[in-house]
């Protein structure tokens, strides 16, 4: 069952083009009509002409026009410049953004790259078991409804890789997260033995089936730590705890070592909270 095109659709294209390619459209149609014009300024028609009166009214028709004509020519020749300025301003622009996401995300990085591999290695041992991968994300909420991920830290490469730019904070595990001070959860089916039950069950916990399709760590223990604001006491970020084995930890322990660390990620968060808004917007376009 397909839907009916709009009554309108046909004239959104055509206007749409014309506001898209209005200054190339005349440097197109210019030559033809110069060509047309020096068919007549040549005399080329003569033999379609009885009457001498006929002739010199297009004669003057025909100059007047490649008057006009060149006129224009020259006025897109300049707007065409202008447009050339201003796509490189856009440019210079967007090569200062880059330069700007980059240095942000080096400051975040030097951060929070000493302050949550200090943490898994001294309180959560990452890497002392063989065959078990461990990974510690940090959350930003923003009131517009997503999360958005400032710092990780594992101690394999690839699940250390930053995902997405932002997480909407009303699915899958981290949305029950933050609805509480601590959550975890350690039941999910082996994703090596049961793919599809794994699978299913994330779809089952308001995950896209896109979004179930990237994910790379594959993890079967999570815990989800809410971080608040030293002086408002209001949420502003979440610590998510990952594991690829699910008796790796014990949630009351889990609170007890993530309590300890509250203070110092929430100070980090507010420090770097100035910068967040001019990060998170550039990296969505891919700056």
């Amino acid at each position: 069952m397909t839907s009916s095109q709009p009554k309108n659709s046909f004239p959104k294209t055509v206007w749409k083009f014309i506001s898209d390619y209005w200054i190339d459209i005349p440097n197109g149609l210019i030559p033809i009509l110069l060509g047309i014009t020096g068919f007549f300024n040549n005399g080329n028609y003569s033999s379609l002409i009885i009457n001498s009166d006929q002739k010199k009214t297009i004669e003057f028709w025909t100059a007047l026009l490649i008057v006009v004509l060149t006129m224009l020519s020259l006025l897109f020749f300049v707007l065409n410049l202008q447009r050339g300025r201003r796509f490189s301003a856009i440019q210079q622009e967007n090569e200062s953004l880059k330069k700007q996401v980059l240095t942000y995300d080096t400051v975040i990085d030097e951060h929070t790259d000493r302050l949550l591999s200090s943490f898994a290695k001294t309180h959560l041992k990452f890497g002392s078991i063989s065959g078990c991968y461990e990974r510690i994300t940090i959350y930003v909420h923003d009131p517009l409804g997503y999360f958005v991920p400032i710092g990780r830290y594992s101690d394999n490469p690839e699940f250390q890789k930053k995902g997405r730019s932002k997480y909407q904070d009303n699915q899958g595990f981290i949305a029950k997260a933050w609805q509480e001070n601590y959550y975890f959860k350690n039941d999910y089916p082996d994703p090596s033995a049961n793919p599809i039950q794994y699978t299913d069950y994330l779809r089952s916990e308001g995950l896209p089936a896109n979004t179930i399709n990237k994910i790379k760590m594959k993890s079967t223990l999570l815990f989800g730590y809410r971080i608040r604001d030293l002086i408002t006491d209001k949420p502003i970020a979440l610590m998510i705890l990952e594991s690829t084995k699910k008796n790796r930890y014990k949630q009351r322990d889990l609170q007890s070592k993530f309590d300890i660390v509250n203070k110092d990620i929430s100070t980090l968060v507010q420090r770097l909270k100035p910068i967040l808004p001019n990060i998170s917007k550039p990296r969505e376009v891919g700056l």
